[in-house]
């Protein structure tokens, strides 16, 4: 079973800093109402054969966590790289940009 976690949703922003964490009071932000939703995706126990599906798994957790409506989702430093089986090389990542360069302006011109 393929699992990741949402680790949460979390409010952040300038309203829960110290004034003093912006210098001088008059430079610091008026609190705002609204405070913006955080959202933080794990690839704990997450692994798939190849950076495509790994993107393409973080983008139906991106979608669960919509849920929520976060304003930012935060995602793990190098998530399309981390707990792929194969092995990444740069070859094969330049090819697969170059045959979608190829399909892109195909399409075009077809259209």
């Amino acid at each position: 079973m393929k699992k990741a976690a949402i680790t949460g949703v979390a409010t952040a922003g300038a309203a829960s800093l110290p004034r003093s964490a912006f210098g001088s009071s008059s430079s610091a932000p008026e609190p705002s109402r609204r405070v913006p939703w955080v959202a933080g995706i794990s690839q704990e126990s997450l692994a798939m054969d190849t950076w495509e599906e790994m993107v393409e798994r973080i983008f139906e957790i991106m979608e669960k966590a919509m849920t929520y409506r976060p304003d930012i989702i935060c995602l793990p430093e190098a998530f399309p790289w981390s707990n792929v089986r194969k092995e990444f090389d740069l070859k094969s990542y330049d090819q697969h940009k170059h045959d979608s360069e190829i399909a892109q302006i195909k399409a075009r011109s077809d259209a």
